[in-house]
């Protein structure tokens, strides 16, 4: 409930003056089609540490995974030990998408790898899709970030939807989850997500993106 900056999230973007395609999501299907995009993600996240050295060190660190590093666990364990050998002061949140969750089991797996490299965990685009709460309970994160489909002019939804938004952040913060709002773009749904309790808030509302050496990054 402040307008302190409490951390970034890293996010690759591609030069104009490359070859490459500008949009991410056709170069991650590319290098999916090559089964590279575990090594593309990687790859971002080592870019974002090195980023992370012109930042503030007591904010946090968020950064992406792809839903197919879940297929090799053992390979996504080494990626993120470098990047907490690089960066052994940091405080690193890895954000998991709720659709690449494919067991509770695994989930527990990547939660004990992430907790010996004091990596803090977090479950992203909460809301859209299949909403995990099994996993919610069984394997609770330390961040929860609510979809910017829910957090979009949310001041104007329906109570009803306040409601349900609020009885999950409630829910959360028993669990001892901090609850993120995602995509606050204007004052009216940063108040109104203040009013239904999240601990924090992540849109242009709060500032646009920022460049730092070829990677863009936002708080």
């Amino acid at each position: 409930n402040t307008s302190e900056v409490a951390g970034y999230e890293i996010l690759g973007r591609i030069s104009k003056d490359t070859q490459l395609p500008a949009n991410l999501e056709e170069l991650f299907e590319i290098s999916s089609f090559f089964n590279l995009a575990p090594e593309l993600s990687s790859l971002f996240r080592i870019e974002g540490v090195r980023v992370q050295e012109k930042l503030p060190k007591t904010c946090l660190l968020f950064m992406n995974t792809h839903p197919s590093e879940m297929n090799s666990i053992d390979d996504l364990e080494k990626s993120l030990t470098n990047l907490r050998e690089m960066a052994p002061e940091a405080t690193i949140v890895m954000e998991i998408h709720e659709r690449s969750i494919q067991s509770v089991d695994t989930l527990k797996y990547v939660r004990q790898v992430l907790s010996d490299l004091d990596i803090k965990l977090a479950y992203d685009d909460f809301g859209v899709g299949e909403t995990r709460l099994v996993e919610l309970a069984r394997v609770p994160p330390d961040y929860l970030k609510f979809d910017i489909s829910i957090i979009r002019n949310i001041h104007l939804a329906p109570t009803r939807l306040h409601q349900m938004v609020k009885t999950f952040v409630d829910a959360s913060k028993d669990l001892g989850i901090i609850t993120l709002a995602e995509g606050i773009e204007k004052k009216e749904e940063c108040e109104k997500c203040r009013d239904l309790g999240f601990e924090l808030g992540q849109g242009f509302y709060y500032s646009m993106p920022l460049q730092q050496s070829g990677i863009v990054s936002g708080d």
